[in-house]
């Protein structure tokens, strides 16, 4: 429990001992105070040192242990309010840290698909590049059997000359014949055995 002090001794002319001495700091400060909340002006500033004292609550004992579940209570409720901040701050801590895991997952995953697809498109142009060089060969060997021209069938012909009757009834040398009705071509020669009949002076 806080006590006033009691005034200081006078001196012989009647005023305080410290009434001529300059004030310390905190004398000086409490002076402010009074001034900024209207104190009645004092003789001297122990004076209102000690008007300034008395305007200051005192607690006593009981209204401290009154007081001291109310502050215990606000004690630990600034705890709480300090170790629910940390935690806060760690669960946020672990949220950027998943964030920025699932970032750099998400880029490479990103990589391994554009890695594919561009895989899958140059196999894609190089099936179309194969197909379209197939049907241009198809288109070729169709257009090479379109060109080929055969003979089928049973062919009436000379036992004689070896001429072929065709369907209008007109006997053909056979190589006008073939010639009509395919791409050969011949060429005339003689062989041998007529060169004997032929020309025999010139055989040997």
């Amino acid at each position: 429990m806080h006590t006033r002090p009691t005034s200081p001794p006078a001196t012989a002319g009647g005023s305080p001992a410290l009434a001529h001495r300059r004030p310390s700091g905190r004398v000086r400060e409490l002076l402010c105070i009074a001034r900024q909340h209207s104190f009645p002006p004092c003789e001297s500033p122990k004076a209102a040192y000690l008007e300034a004292l008395s305007r200051v609550p005192v607690f006593s004992e009981i209204h401290v242990k009154t007081m001291m579940p109310f502050f215990s209570r606000l004690a630990h409720l600034i705890g709480e309010m300090g170790y629910s901040r940390k935690r806060l701050d760690e669960v946020n801590a672990e949220l950027r840290n998943s964030q920025e895991t699932l970032q750099e997952q998400v880029v490479e995953r990103t990589e391994e698909l554009s890695r594919a697809n561009r895989q899958l498109q140059e196999e894609i142009a190089e099936r179309i590049q194969s197909a379209s060089e197939r049907e241009k060969l198809i288109g070729e060997l169709q257009q090479a059997l379109s060109d080929v021209k055969t003979l089928s069938g049973m062919f009436p012909i000379c036992a004689r000359c070896k001429k072929i009757r065709d369907d209008k009834g007109y006997w053909n040398q056979i190589e006008n014949y073939i010639s009509r009705h395919s791409d050969a071509i011949f060429s005339h020669g003689i062989c041998p055995e007529c060169i004997k009949k032929l020309y025999p002076d010139f055989v040997d």
